[in-house]
């Protein structure tokens, strides 16, 4: 048996399983990086073919509109002397780079002129290259037009194509394509790596990177096999091209019956493999060098209490642009220059249209989220800093549900210009999205400077916007981050921002706040806290607790409000105050909403059952559940299933959750008060236009906030407030119910006043559910004449 140290078989294990995982992901890097190169040589030769499909289809497409220029030019001049018509067309021809030569046919198809004029074609007939090579005919009989096949010219003895036109005189004007433009347009594209050619129906080349195979008509050796490629349907093919392996891509030339065929040397394919895989060899080697020297490192970290055992022992023992064409001459030329002038305008005007439909937004006008990644990546890879200020509108969703998208929209394209006029020159603005827009100040990010920069934008924004008789101040919540302190790429700072900025909405609103490690941390707490909240909805880890809410004339229990509690099994009791605002935030209320309800529904069906159909259950219900259309409506249909008294239970709301959207909020309270519910008006005095809120909202209760009630003892302003408070309430018909109170003053103070009832830990603390059965089996009042604690 092999006798290893304790450090052998470390680093032996250690090298091993490094090995194994540097070699697995070697692997699979290699792999990926071959695909995507083989992916991308097959997008650039099919770029480089489109450009010459493209290039080849206009040059055809304008040589047949000049011809027809020339046969229009022909008939308006209307003359029948040869010595004009040779004139008229030898100009053409001289102004002209399309076409190698022009002849006018009769109607025999013999030639009658000829540009550039020579005698010896004079007479000569066409009629078997037009009648044999004519690939379309636009007319029937004698007549006909169009392109013929590739013929050998008589003029410059190379390969070209005729088109033919009827003059509608019983003759026909010929021109001859000059193919060398088509030579020019492959060799423009200058990529040493791709051969272009351009072979005719008979496989004979008309264009190729080795000009000498054009010039010599030379037959392409794989053209049949190429041509059965393509009529097949297979536009990419690996093939041994002209003895090469190679990346080939087919396709028909338009308007021809023409194959163009793009070759990529398979050579530089496996040059670059071979490449890509020595680097990830080189990568892997050097990681492996270094995990090893790390490993040793540990290794021997690890080991030196054991080395020191040893040595005591020892002792014991021993001791990482478009441009214009200008041109002035001809009118007709003129015309058509125009015409080509007012075409690039044209893609200039539609190149423009689109830049900015990418990269600007449609309501504003401002930069959009594209714009401002792009110049933010550009930054970045300069290694340039900045700073990003990312501010969401305060209270934008109030505007746009009480007034309606449409107002929405104006008050965006509003703030959109107030934004423009409040930044300087060395800051670009940009709409992020909905409410949120980001500054982007270049060349900066000095935090006092930045402060500075953002105090008088701030100062720049506060406006008043007016709509409709309605007046709202405009603030904004941001957050800030710069480059690189807080991020090294755009996704980061953008998400580090947008921390910031929720935190500052957080804090109050209408400031701006820097991002901090301390912020991730909060935010952090929050992502894991949802996800325990969800959690804890999947594995019924909530309970319900209910206070008794006493008569405080004689101590009576007249019913009680139902509280969530949720009992973590490893961090056991937490408090609603740290997971209801994170619930609230994330949508998860509603269903922690939805569950209340059920169980506290269930336990009034309890008190029915026990003989106390008079006990009433008070619910707490949330701005989300009030003001979203499936919540609101999955609980109105939901209550409709139970068979309850729900005269005796109570909704309690928030002046919060009203201001979100009165109207709508007004309209949904007066829908569950005809179910018969009764509707109570939480933490009262603590929100704003209380009292505005007394004359608009369908509520039966008034609960007066605890931090009232706890300043009975020392604020006489407070206890003014409560009487006066409770008077009005009287006067208005509603019931009165105070919360928190905890000592005997309180109750005595809130007795004299009139108060009918209240809730405590002088009477109760909230129950579970096995002492409110027994409370009401015990009997239903608590304490005795001073009410004293339980």
């Amino acid at each position: 048996m092999w006798n290893f140290s304790l450090r052998q078989s470390l680093l032996a294990y250690y090298i091993i399983i490094t090995s194994v995982i540097l070699f697995i992901i070697g692997v699979a890097v290699n792999q990926i990086a071959v695909t995507y190169l083989h992916s991308g040589i097959e997008n650039s030769i099919e770029s480089v073919a489109e450009v010459v499909e493209h290039h080849t289809g206009e040059y055809f497409t304008q040589s047949s509109e000049f011809l027809y220029y020339v046969k229009n030019s022909i008939i308006e001049s209307n003359t029948n002397d040869d010595q004009n018509l040779q004139f008229m067309l030898n100009q053409i021809h001289k102004n002209q780079f399309l076409f190698e030569a022009f002849e006018i046919l009769d109607d025999s198809f013999k030639v009658n002129h000829v540009s550039p004029y020579n005698e010896i074609f004079i007479g000569l007939d066409r009629s078997k290259d037009i009648n044999e090579k004519l690939l379309v005919s636009d007319s029937t009989g004698p007549k006909r037009e169009g392109w013929t096949s590739t013929i050998t010219s008589l003029y410059s003895k190379k390969v070209t194509l005729a088109h033919v036109i009827d003059l509608e005189d019983n003759r026909y004007l010929v021109g001859y394509l000059d193919l060398s433009n088509i030579n020019l347009i492959g060799s423009q594209l200058d990529n040493e790596q791709l051969n272009i050619s351009i072979l005719d129906d008979k496989g004979i080349y008309i264009t190729d990177n080795n000009i000498l195979l054009t010039e010599q008509r030379a037959y392409h050796p794989d053209y049949s096999t190429l041509l059965n490629y393509y009529r097949n349907g297979q536009k990419f093919v690996a093939h041994d091209y002209l003895g090469i392996p190679s990346h080939i891509y087919i396709n028909n030339v338009p308007k021809t019956n023409w194959l163009l065929v793009v070759a990529h040397s398979g050579d530089t394919v496996k040059q670059l493999s071979t490449d890509i895989r020595n680097a990830i060899v080189v990568v892997f080697s050097i990681a492996m060098l270094i995990i090893v020297l790390l490993t040793i490192i540990s290794t021997r970290k690890i080991l030196e209490p054991v080395h020191r055992i040893h040595d005591k022992f020892g002792e014991l023992i021993l001791d990482n642009k478009i441009s214009l064409v200008e041109y002035s001459g001809y009118r007709e030329f003129e015309n058509i220059i125009k015409q080509f002038n007012d075409m690039l305008l044209k893609l200039k005007e539609k190149d423009t249209r689109i830049h900015k439909m990418v990269y600007f937004d449609s309501l504003t006008g401002l930069p959009n989220r594209k714009m401002i990644e792009s110049k933010i990546e550009k930054l970045v890879n300069a290694n340039t800093p900045f700073t990003i200020a990312y501010l969401d509108i305060d209270n934008f969703k109030f505007i746009n549900d009480s007034l309606g998208h449409q107002a929405g929209d104006q008050f965006l394209i509003y703030m959109a210009n107030i934004f423009k006029k409040s930044v300087k020159s060395n800051c670009l603005i940009a709409r992020q999205g909905g409410d949120e827009f980001v500054l982007l100040f270049k060349d900066l990010s000095d935090e006092e400077e930045i402060r500075l920069e953002i105090n008088q934008f701030v100062k720049g924004i506060q406006h008043i916007w007016e709509f409709n008789h309605y007046e709202f101040f405009i603030s904004c919540s941001i957050g800030i981050v710069t480059f690189p302190k807080h991020g090294r790429d755009c996704a980061t700072l953008f998400k580090n921002a947008d921390i910031a900025m929720y935190r500052a909405k957080k804090e109050g609103k209408n400031k701006f706040i820097f991002y901090t490690e301390d912020i991730l941390v909060d935010n952090n707490e929050n992502i894991q806290m949802a996800k325990n909240i969800q959690s804890a909805i999947v594995n019924e880890q909530f309970e319900l607790y209910y206070q008794p809410q006493v008569n405080l004339s004689d101590g009576v229990v007249e019913g009680f409000e139902a509280l969530i509690r949720w009992k973590h099994p490893e961090k056991g009791f937490i408090s609603p105050a740290d997971f209801i605002p994170v619930a609230e935030e994330t949508g998860q209320i509603f269903e922690i909403e939805k569950w209340v309800l059920i169980n506290a529904i269930q336990q009034k069906k309890v008190f029915e059952e026990a003989g106390r159909p008079d006990l009433s259950i008070s619910i707490n219900l949330s701005s989300k559940t009030l003001t979203s259309d499936i919540n609101f409506n999955e609980i109105e249909q939901m209550v409709r299933l139970f068979d309850v008294d729900f005269q005796s239970i109570t909704l309690e709301i928030t002046e919060t959750a009203v201001l979100t959207n009165v109207e709508l909020v007004v309209r949904r309270l007066n829908k569950l008060r005809q179910i018969g519910f009764k509707i109570a008006l939480d933490d009262f005095g603590t929100g704003f236009s209380s009292l505005n809120h007394l004359k608009t909202l369908p509520i039966h209760i008034i609960k007066l906030d605890r931090s009232f009630i706890k300043s009975i003892e020392n604020s006489d302003k407070d206890t003014k407030i409560i009487q006066s408070i409770i008077a009005l309430a009287k006067d208005l018909e509603y019931k009165v119910v105070a919360e928190g109170i905890e000592t005997e003053q309180q109750l005595e103070f809130l007795r004299q006043c009139g108060c009918m009832a209240g809730q405590g830990f002088l009477m109760s603390r909230p129950l579970p559910n096995e002492e409110v059965e027994r409370l009401l089996e015990n009997g239903i009042t608590i304490g005795g004449a001073n009410y004293e604690s339980k």
